[in-house]
């Protein structure tokens, strides 16, 4: 059985956003005391990844719409989280802007 040429990237796409997503999921639950708006919109970014994992695994578009969708809620939320620090509300990192560098993957899923 021969691979398609771009068959690769989804398979270890959908490997690297099932692990972002359990990351994710595990910052948002731990943190849901101190943050409940924070951690439960973490949560949801979390849902669109783990949802996208069976469709990247399958090489369909649909997962790569989602991953994207998912990665845009988390930017939002990371920019949100940036003005807070620039203003001195926040001092320290938060989990949407631990993972806000990793979900740069997805320029590299694009084809």
């Amino acid at each position: 059985m021969k691979m398609h040429k771009y068959e690769y990237k989804s398979k270890l796409g959908a490997c690297y956003f099932l692990a972002l997503a359990l990351a994710g999921a595990y910052l948002g639950i731990a943190n849901i005391i101190s943050d409940f708006f924070g951690c439960v919109s973490l949560i949801i970014v979390a849902g669109f990844y783990f949802r996208s994992v069976p469709h990247m695994w399958k090489d369909s578009m649909d997962g790569l719409a989602l991953i994207t969708i998912g990665s845009v809620l988390l930017w939002l939320l990371a920019f949100n989280d940036l003005l807070c620090v620039g203003t001195g509300t926040v001092k320290q990192l938060t989990p949407t802007l631990t993972l806000m560098p990793f979900s740069l993957v997805n320029i590299l899923l694009m084809r």
